[in-house]
C-alpha cells in the first residue's frame, strides 16, 4: 500500500492522487461519492491516532504477562488447555512467514522499514476492499 502511495505523489492534488489509485487499484476513475469519501479520509487521517498509540504502547514496559508482551513478559500466561512447549518442537503455522514463527526478534515481528503515510493507510483499504482483484 505504501508503494501504491508513493507512486502517486508526485500528483498534483489528492484528488488526483485517489483517482489514480482508483485507475492502479480497480482499473477505473472513482465516482463523485468515492472521491469525496477518499478526500474526508485523508484530511480527517484516522489512523494517526491509532499510529500514535502504537508508538506509546511498544515505547512503555509492559509488565509480566500482559498481552503484547515479548515471551520473556508473558511467561506463565499460556493456555492451560493447550500442551507445553518444547525447545525441540516444531515451529507453529507461521514459522517461515516473516515477522513470525522462528527466528522473528523478541517482541514479535520486526518494524516494517517504511513510515506509515495517510495516502498509504487509504491504498490499504482500496486493497482490502472486495472490488480489489489484482495489481500489475
Amino acid at each position: 500500500a505504501e508503494a501504491l502511495a508513493h507512486r502517486v505523489s508526485s500528483e498534483e492534488s489528492d484528488s488526483a492522487r485517489i483517482s489514480q489509485l482508483y485507475r492502479m487499484v480497480y482499473g477505473r476513475d472513482p465516482n463523485e461519492r468515492e472521491l469525496k469519501a477518499g478526500l474526508e479520509y485523508l484530511r480527517t487521517e484516522p489512523g494517526v491516532e491509532y499510529q500514535e498509540g502504537k508508538k506509546l504502547r511498544s515505547a512503555r514496559e509492559l509488565p509480566p504477562g500482559a498481552p503484547g508482551g515479548t515471551p520473556d513478559q508473558t511467561a506463565g500466561t499460556t493456555d492451560p488447555s493447550m500442551p507445553p512447549a518444547s525447545p525441540e518442537s516444531e515451529g507453529g503455522m507461521m514459522d517461515g512467514v516473516p515477522g513470525f514463527g522462528r527466528g522473528t526478534p523478541a517482541g514479535g515481528a520486526a518494524a516494517p522499514d517504511y513510515e506509515p503515510t495517510p495516502l498509504g493507510r487509504y491504498a490499504k483499504i482500496l486493497l482490502s476492499a472486495s472490488e480489489f482483484m489484482f495489481i500489475n
